[in-house]
């Protein structure tokens, strides 16, 4: 089921945080657990429902396993970590043998990675092995099942357990934070899909100008698509009584690779440095500053990969490595630090290259892409993606220019949910974006949310 759908907004959402806070309200705390998995499998195995027993093989495979690890003498105990490994090769062979293989469950590379948190935090003693309805609960939480937020046992099984109470005080962010979310990926995101689409379907006859525009539309409509989707998830939680981390702040005004990561996919940025870099190091022996970004280019040429096993993604993963081992070069060197303006130019146009090889079909369509971005032989002209978009450059004008503005706000939409105070002006600017949404979810605009691929 898609967040940005009709049947989740007006029909399942209200049902599942309603039908939870009432079982709460009348003392049924173990009914209300039970009628949220149920919701949560609802959910997951809406759209195919044959990708159901692969998941609920996954929460019992590993709820097994931690209860098996159990909770132990430390990390020492050589019983206790042959365990973690075999529970962390069964997930990851897991993982790998649907890359390869396809198509993707829904969700597999979230709830994958996890599994993998909640194994490795029972092993290092950060949560105790929880029982099977907390884990299952857990595990296939519906805000975040299918494209993350990932959460992290430790952060997340005591709120599941004792869930905040429905109030206004807490439904009125998170109103407004769904509303906000829908508006990103269906007016923004999907406005800049056209874009970007209608370019890389002919790469090989962009031009200079085109090249720029369809590059860049894909960075902005990745964020805005990823982004929305998080803020309704964090939106959906938060009526359930749930505070899950945020996933985005503000990633395009970062002024270096390193900047960019602490900012951009915040949960996979945490699981990169404590579950891949941190391991790496460690294996390491005396850490030093080469073997430090040996073990960073590392980890993110995985990250990488985890998105998909093409070598774009391969060479996406390894051009972040690099721009990090150069970042941190840099700053270990003392090179003179560059002007804000400067910093900022060269990291956007770094990323926007680093996206290009995330987005084409190909590695010969992403060279073809990046000759258009230095081919001064063809300036200008937009014929091309102007023939293939299938609407009017007129039809997505403001949405487009709506996103490349909010790009420099200085307030996100998690903030904005946080400090919202209904009121009439404010309850009308919530009530607009909403309208608006619905109105392009009902066009023939609406498209699925790119991560539901990876």
């Amino acid at each position: 089921m898609l967040f940005n759908s009709f049947g989740f907004i007006f029909v399942f959402l209200p049902v599942a945080v309603l039908g939870f806070h009432l079982l709460r309200e009348l003392g049924q705390h173990r009914a209300a657990s039970d009628w949220l998995i149920a919701c949560s499998l609802f959910f997951y195995a809406w759209g195919n429902p044959n990708d159901l027993p692969i998941l609920l093989g996954s929460v019992l495979f590993n709820y097994g396993v931690a209860r098996w690890m159990g909770a132990g003498a430390g990390p020492q105990d050589t019983r206790r970590k042959s365990i973690l490994a075999v529970g962390i090769a069964a997930n990851l062979a897991l993982l790998v043998y649907f890359k390869a293989r396809g198509p993707l469950p829904l969700g597999i590379s979230f709830w994958t990675l996890v599994q993998v948190m909640y194994l490795v935090d029972c092993y290092e003693g950060m949560v105790k092995p929880s029982n099977l309805r907390e884990h299952a609960l857990f595990a296939t939480f519906f805000p975040v099942v299918s494209m993350g937020p990932m959460l992290r046992a430790k952060d997340t099984l005591a709120q599941l357990r004792a869930p905040s109470a429905l109030g206004f005080e807490q439904l009125a962010p998170a109103i407004l934070l769904f509303c906000l979310g829908l508006f990103k990926k269906v007016v923004i995101a999907d406005s800049f899909a056209r874009l970007a689409d209608a370019g890389y379907a002919s790469p090989a006859a962009l031009s200079l100008a085109e090249g720029w525009i369809a590059s860049l539309s894909y960075c902005l409509q990745l964020y805005y698509d990823f982004s929305g989707y998080s803020d309704m998830a964090m939106a959906a939680a938060l009526a359930l009584g749930i505070r899950i981390p945020a996933n985005f702040n503000d990633p395009y005004q970062a002024r270096s690779i390193v900047d960019f990561w602490r900012r951009w996919h915040i949960t996979l940025s945490s699981f990169i440095t404590t579950y891949l870099y941190t391991p790496m190091v460690r294996a390491m022996g005396k850490v030093t500053f080469a073997k430090a970004m040996i073990a960073t280019f590392a980890a993110m040429v995985i990250a990488g990969l985890w998105h998909g096993s093409s070598w774009g993604f391969l060479v996406f993963g390894a051009l972040h490595g690099l721009g990090l081992v150069v970042n941190q070069y840099r700053k270990k060197a003392k090179h003179r630090k560059l002007p804000d303006g400067v910093a900022w130019v060269l990291t956007l146009a770094y990323l926007n290259v680093a996206f290009i090889f995330f987005r084409a079909p190909s590695l010969g369509d992403a060279a073809e892409v990046l000759r258009s971005l230095a081919d001064l032989r063809s300036i200008g002209g937009v014929q091309t993606i102007a023939q293939s978009m299938g609407v009017s450059l007129k039809e997505i004008a403001l949405p487009v220019l709506l996103g490349i503005a909010l790009v420099f706000s200085k307030k996100t939409s998690q903030q904005a949910a946080a400090e919202f105070r209904p009121s009439l002006q404010s309850l009308g600017w919530a009530a607009s974006a909403m309208l608006v949404s619905l109105f392009y979810l009902n066009s023939s605009m609406a498209k699925q949310f790119l991560y539901f691929d990876f």
